[in-house]
């Protein structure tokens, strides 16, 4: 019961650290800056590590995928130590 509520409560802020990380790397991109190094700064302040950084596209038109995780720090059978979650951020013109 408790602990997988804890594990449970552990990815959901995965998972909202990882928009947050995503938004600031895109939000790093539309300004000329690089995205998955203000990325890698706000994964570190969240408490999460920045596992994985892409750019698709250009000034204008882009996209910021982010891959982050943490540990869960203990090991719970049939789940793994660590959570992880993917998000995406960015600006495309022409899409409602």
């Amino acid at each position: 019961g408790g602990l997988a509520l804890t594990y449970a409560a552990a990815a959901r802020s995965v998972r909202a650290a990882a928009d947050l990380v995503a938004v600031s790397g895109a939000q790093a991109q539309a300004t000329g800056a690089d995205a998955c190094a203000e990325a890698r700064r706000i994964a570190a302040r969240n408490g999460v590590e920045l596992s994985g950084c892409e750019v698709v596209g250009d000034l204008i038109d882009y996209v910021v995928q982010v891959d982050v995780r943490r540990s869960v720090g203990w090991r719970l059978p049939g789940l793994p130590e660590r959570v992880t979650a993917t998000a995406y951020a960015g600006n495309v013109t022409g899409v409602p």
